[in-house]
């Protein structure tokens, strides 16, 4: 007979796991478990304690309580929750409004200047400050509360694709509780996809308390399909901060605040046929055709295998039984292999866009057509574009007509004639100005980090490709060695072997991009021949609207041997100040003495010798 210690027991062991990155139920296979031993005994100090965070690291005592969140998945318990608040409030707060955001599925961490923790349990958190510091830190800028995640788009392309990660928490989990980070959590870091992102900065609707309990369903397809992040429902949150202070919390949960969740639907469908995509960086991503079901009121028609070792180990191919579900009510998703089907009938010897030889490197499989597949060039000249960040036009549409029309390079896209443009199907006004855009790309300064990053090799993000080329010229990668690449702090073994490899195929593209003259900021050791600058040893802060764009000061002040800041500190040394400058920051700086100069003022501070 199972007894309510086994079923606490129980929760508390697939908790663990799930914090750890690691689950062995669903959301919805836990949420029954969890109601189910809640009914027996509602009493128990279980279901008083947050539920905890699993993390490496010392503990930090909060400042302000993160608790966990109270849940609601039917009408009924939206309109109990109404009523509650609506009773505290009496006639005191007039109309009472609601904030409804996304609920993101990530590790709850609290940022506070230099120091970030995450939720933790009992009023303590464990420190992750390690993870915001350095070369590659986790994205994100502003102190308070909020979700460590990745975007759906990267774990898929690449942390799914490319390292065979399964879910996009278990892997933003397994890196906030590694005592040492593995290539995938280096090269997420690097690219800039893990970040903190605080609750405050979501997306949200404000509506009347009233009008909760009729339109909380529609808001679920209003606000989750938007968000980059992967979502598990909405929060709710009562505006009045003099309402929530009556309101109050108990050791568990705000009572100001609730989550809307929905009840995970599963069904039971056939694999019609396996779709083989490659992207640009030649990897071939597996989608499975399904025949159609409907699941919370949307029907499924495709769901993602990720890999392709993934596909032969699971037997996903054509006549495969397979349960589904939507995750988060949204996103369409793989559970569970019913009957295995005939993957010996997915052609995965050919490129499915150019034909060529592939190669299967577990768990991906790749196109051997490097450089001149179309469907790779064309997501390679998407990406190059995407990546500086100064050249705007270049979407899917207009890179697909570039690759149609013979185009196939980043060097042949930014040498290309009007009438080059034009013959390649481009309408006259979208190549008038996608040539002003390449005019003004080339005279804009650029970090030559930022360059070479948008080449597209994999394992080099605009973090690693500024630390590569602060130790080698990049005139000189054409004869640079894996060995010589690894010497370099921050880079591996297996990454260094890619790299270099890739830098040696790419490097007459590289010549020719770097040929087209551009307004370069160099990345040059911060201490070159044992030379200061005036910038080293310090830390800057940048806010407000920069002349010469932010991202380009802020490399260029690392160039110079900087330490750059996302927020004010104690150990923050300048506040370099733009046009536009919130007071935040500014009167941060004074309280704390630290000196706010005007960006001519720092230009000037350069230019001056050491």
């Amino acid at each position: 007979m199972t007894t309510t210690h086994d079923l606490i027991e129980s929760l508390r062991s697939h908790n663990a796991d799930y914090r750890a990155g690691q689950p062995t139920l669903t959301d919805a296979e836990y949420d029954r478990l969890h109601a189910s031993a809640k009914a027996i005994s509602p009493d128990h100090p279980f279901f008083a304690e947050p539920e905890p965070e699993q993390t490496a690291g010392e503990r930090v005592r909060h400042l302000e309580p993160m608790l966990s969140t109270d849940k609601a998945r039917t009408t009924e318990e939206v309109i109990s929750w109404v009523n509650r608040v609506r009773e505290a409030a009496r006639d005191d707060f007039g109309e009472i409004m609601v904030r409804v955001t996304p609920k993101l599925d990530g590790i709850a961490a609290y940022r506070r200047g230099d120091l970030v923790y995450t939720r933790g349990q009992g009023g303590y958190g464990t420190n992750i400050s390690r993870l915001f510091a350095g070369d590659n830190p986790i994205a994100g800028t502003g102190d308070g509360p909020g979700e460590i995640v990745v975007s759906r788009r990267y774990f898929d392309e690449v942390l799914a694709s490319e390292y065979g990660l399964v879910h996009p928490r278990n892997a933003v989990a397994g890196l906030v509780g590694a005592d040492t980070l593995d290539e995938s959590h280096l090269r997420a870091l690097s690219d800039g996809e893990i970040k903190h992102v605080r609750y405050a900065d979501l997306r949200g609707v404000v509506l009347p308390i009233g009008k909760l309990a009729s339109v909380w369903d529609s808001l679920f397809e209003n606000l989750i399909p938007g968000c980059p992040f992967l979502c598990d429902g909405l929060v709710v949150d009562v505006m009045d901060e003099s309402l929530r202070a009556e309101l109050g919390s108990t050791s568990h949960h705000h009572r100001w605040q609730l989550a809307l969740k929905v009840n995970d639907e599963f069904a039971t469908t056939t694999v019609k046929a396996v779709r083989l995509t490659t992207g640009r960086t030649s990897r071939i991503t597996p989608t499975l055709e399904i025949e159609p079901v409907t699941i919370s009121g949307a029907t499924i028609t495709w769901v993602t295998a990720h890999n392709i070792h993934r596909l032969r180990e699971w037997q996903l191919g054509p006549g495969a039984v397979i349960q589904i579900t939507r995750s988060g009510g949204v996103i369409p998703a793989l559970v569970k292999v019913v009957t295995p089907g005939d993957v010996s009938a997915v052609n995965l010897d050919a490129c499915p866009s150019c034909g060529a030889p592939t190669h299967y490197d577990e768990p991906t499989l790749s196109c051997t057509n490097t450089l001149d597949c179309g469907a790779t060039a064309s997501r390679r000249l998407q990406h190059f574009f995407r990546t500086l960040g100064t050249c705007n036009g270049f979407g899917p549409g207009v890179c697909d007509q570039l690759i149609a029309g013979g185009i196939l390079r980043p060097s042949q896209a930014l040498a290309a004639s009007l009438i080059d443009l034009l013959r390649c199907g481009i309408s006259e006004g979208i190549a008038a100005n996608l040539m002003d855009e390449k005019a003004a790309t080339l005279s804009r300064p650029i970090s030559e980090a930022y360059l070479l990053a948008a080449m597209g090799i994999p394992d080099l993000g605009r973090g690693d490709a500024r630390r590569l080329l602060s130790e080698i010229p990049i005139e000189a990668l054409d004869t640079v060695t894996a060995a010589r690449i690894e010497s370099i702090r921050g880079f591996g073994f297996k990454t260094s072997v890619s790299i270099a490899q890739h830098l040696h195929e790419l490097q007459g593209e590289i010549n020719a991009v770097l040929s087209l003259g551009w307004n370069l900021e160099r990345v040059a050791a911060p201490t070159a021949f044992g030379q200061p600058t005036p910038l080293s040893g310090l830390t800057l802060v940048f806010t407000g609207a920069m002349q010469r764009g932010r991202e380009v000061m802020e490399a260029q002040a690392r160039s110079l041997g900087a330490t750059i800041g996302s927020s004010v500190s104690a150990k923050t040394s300048l506040l370099v100040c733009g046009d536009k400058v919130g007071a935040a920051k500014t009167d941060k700086a004074a309280k704390l003495s630290v000196r706010a100069i005007t960006e001519a003022e720092y230009l000037a501070l350069i230019a001056a010798p050491a």
